[in-house]
């Protein structure tokens, strides 16, 4: 007994130690981020986690260093830990945080479910920051899960060594005489300095060079059009930020003076750029001065013999209640970033079409400029047909502070700058890419209780009646749950309709505008549509009733802007184009098989997230009708040996699928010659030059002894088979 009461006491005084150990590391970290130095506030806050991980101040703080040093997995790993423990009760921006996290990581629809949740706690200040910025991450993450991810018409290039360090790597830019200027913050003793550099672009970049020497802190460069003056900013120790202008005498910046007008003292002024529209030159930059529409932002100012004139703000188009930041202007078009428009995360890049006085709302440029991580510093240069911008996206320099700096990127278009960023489908195979366009539908619908292979109405009736039932589906999910779970339930409902149901109906509108365009060529096209069921009823029963729902897609075509398409589906179009359709009505033969069959059982039967998956049809390929040779589909392998493996567990195998030839290749079906052996192909359709992967799992339990099973797959309405093979010697 004794020796257990001085254990006992040997830990309370150890504890006591800890906790001041740790208080004392926490003192430490809170001056450090009241002095901006978030990195060491971040080492302090860890130290003081790491001893009393139970104290919630200590994980709160180490949580909100690390978003401020940009480890954004590891922030959503604790701001969702503390919003567990704590369900916003000490800390009530948790759920807003941890939102913003799971949006930095790419984590669209668990950011949109909290991101909802937490609007409705604000709502009372609808007015506020938080409830007006909760509303436009809703649309950014609706915008992100939907968004189209082609790079197909730009080629994107890091720019490594010896441009590119560990150091955060900023704005850029790129003379005639292939003189190469950016700015990077490269670590100098203790400090971390930021200076301009100079390289030279030949077929390779050469070893920079530090412009005007060490004592002065410069970054974000510009050049005049008209004449040899240049732009930047200077940064005091307070992070307070100057416009200067200077002359250019082709190696170093000289006579260099602050500008009046759009410095103001107090306040930051950076990121010149300099546009020549209607023959002025005109000063784009970023500030927080007052008068502005948020925090940084786009101001302008017309120069006069080089100096400027009272700026003026942007406007609300441009500039929010966040910051808009690295003005680039060319062809009529202003680039910049910002960290409120819709967007994938952090900073995107946007461009708004018009002049300084008047901008169009701004536009995404989209993936694979935009990424989940900061994307800033868009320039790009005609005369070289290339362009930069800086980015602390994956695959960037990164410590062990997950994304921390920035890394220049160069790109160049495939086509021209002008062309609009949404794509043009030129071809079958482009139109593939779009695909598949996924269709759902309520039980039995449409013509409930019924043996019909056909009905009358299209899909566009059957879509308007399941609108309607958003409210029941909603209180049948949700029934006999309470709380958090009920709430949850009720917002499963609410994104199912809006990124499933409501999505395929708009995806089916903007289908059949880009396939007319086709057909309008006088392509002979054929939609292969794949129609699927729940396992409520019986087999027989679900095919007749996917039969019906495609006839219900075809219905919707030929009632599609008074009839367009019936002269391609009647053969009798003047322009010989034609269109058919491949059936293939499943019914329940590929449902899953953890969905609920009980007719008793209507909440997970009808309304639960399982069985309104399995209610679709697929447009899942535009097939031009060609043959596909033999000698067109190729392997990784065609014969994968498992070895020696148990029986309690399944294995799995991915092979991968080669289409050598000219045309697209269709997979009609894929099949395996035991019900031991699953093959999952999730693309089905196979451009010439690409591959695609198979995934193949087998279930050696009720197996013994050496198996051979054998895969088969049909292209091309049957036109060429394949087979391929698994082997596995099973141990009981």
């Amino acid at each position: 007994m004794r020796r257990w009461l001085i254990v006992g006491l040997v830990l309370f005084v150890y504890a006591a130690a800890c906790g001041q150990k740790a208080r004392e590391w926490e003192a430490l970290g809170d001056t450090r981020a009241d002095e901006g130095d978030w990195l060491a506030a971040l080492t302090c806050y860890q130290h003081a986690f790491e001893l009393d991980s139970a104290e919630f101040d200590y994980g709160l703080k180490y949580a909100e260093a690390l978003r401020m040093t940009r480890d954004y997995e590891k922030a959503e790993f604790y701001y969702n830990r503390l919003y567990n423990k704590d369900r916003g009760k000490i800390f009530e921006q948790g759920q807003f945080w941890l939102a913003m996290m799971q949006k930095a990581n790419g984590n669209y629809s668990e950011a949109l479910r909290n991101f909802k949740k937490y609007s409705k706690k604000v709502k009372r200040e609808s007015d506020g920051y938080e409830y007006r910025k909760c509303v436009q991450e809703i649309e950014a993450c609706t915008w992100a899960i939907n968004a189209r991810r082609d790079d197909s018409e730009v080629l994107i290039i890091k720019v490594d060594d010896p441009i590119s360090s560990p150091a955060s790597d900023l704005g850029s830019w790129l003379l005639e005489d292939s003189t190469f200027i950016f700015a990077s913050a490269r670590k100098k003793g203790d400090e971390i300095p930021i200076h301009l550099w100079k390289s030279h672009l030949d077929s390779i970049y050469k070893t920079p060079e530090m412009m005007n020497g060490e004592e002065i802190q410069q970054a974000n460069i510009a050049f005049s059009r008209v004449d040899q003056s240049v732009y930047y900013c200077e940064c005091d120790v307070a992070n307070i930020c100057a416009i200067y202008r200077g002359e250019w005498d082709g190696n170093k910046i000289r006579n260099a003076q602050k500008l009046q007008h759009v410095n103001r003292d107090g306040y930051t002024s950076t990121m010149p750029h300099i546009a020549l529209i209607n023959d002025k030159e005109v000063l784009f930059y970023a500030s927080n001065r007052p008068g502005g529409e948020g925090k940084l932002d786009i101001w302008w100012s017309e120069l006069q013999g080089g100096q400027p004139q009272p700026p003026a703000n942007c406007g609300a188009m441009i500039n929010s209640p966040d910051n808009e930041v690295t003005p680039f202007y060319l062809d009529n078009y202003l680039y910049f970033s910002s960290d409120w428009h819709t967007g994938y995360g952090g900073f995107d890049i946007f461009r708004s079409a018009g002049k300084h006085r008047n901008f169009s709302q701004p536009e995404n440029l989209g993936y694979p400029f935009n990424s989940v991580a900061n994307d800033l510093y868009y320039s790009y240069f005609p005369f070289a047909d290339r362009g930069f911008f800086a980015s602390n996206r994956p695959g960037s320099y990164e410590t062990n502070r997950g994304m921390c700096c920035n890394d220049i990127y160069s790109f160049q278009y495939t086509d021209s700058i002008t062309e609009p960023l949404e794509p043009e489908y030129a071809s079958l195979d482009e139109l593939n890419k779009y695909l598949p366009v996924t269709l759902y539908f309520h039980n039995d619908e449409p013509n409930p209780n019924t043996r019909d292979t056909t009905t009358s109405l299209s899909y566009e009736d059957a879509y308007v009646s399941y609108k309607k039932l958003f409210s029941k589906y909603q209180s049948e999910n949700s029934r006999g749950l309470t709380g958090e779970e009920k709430e949850n339930a009720q917002y499963d409902v609410e994104d199912f309709y809006q990124f499933f149901v409501d999505k395929g109906m708009n995806d089916l509108q903007l289908f059949a505008g880009l396939l007319l365009k086709e057909l309008q060529k006088g392509r002979n096209i054929e939609l292969v549509i794949r129609g699927f069921a729940s396992p409520r009823a019986e087999s027989d029963y679900n095919v007749n009733l996917t039969k019906r729902r495609t006839r219900s897609l075809i219905n919707f075509l030929e009632r599609y802007e008074n009839g367009v398409f019936l002269p391609y589906i009647n053969h009798t179009s003047p322009d010989h184009g034609s269109l058919d359709f491949q059936e293939i009505p499943y019914g329940e033969y590929e449902a899953n098989a953890n969905v609920s069959d009980k007719l008793e059982d209507e909440k997970e039967s009808i309304y639960s997230r399982g069985a309104r998956m399995e209610r679709k049809i697929m447009i899942e390929s535009v097939v031009k009708g060609t043959t596909a040779p033999a000698d067109s589909v190729g392997f990784s392998s065609e014969i994968h040996d498992f070895g020696t493996i148990g029986s309690r567990f399944p294995v799995e195998h991915t092979f991968e699928v080669f289409n050598f030839g000219t045309d697209t290749l269709f997979l009609d079906t894929a099949f395996a010659s035991c019900g031991c052996t699953i093959p999952e192909m999730k693309s089905r359709v196979i451009l010439p030059g690409t591959s695609a992967p198979l995934r193949v799992q087998f279930d050696p339990s009720q197996k013994k002894g050496y198996q051979t099973k054998t895969i088969t797959l049909i292209f091309n309405e049957g036109t060429l088979e394949k087979q391929i093979e698994i082997k596995a010697l099973i141990e009981e």
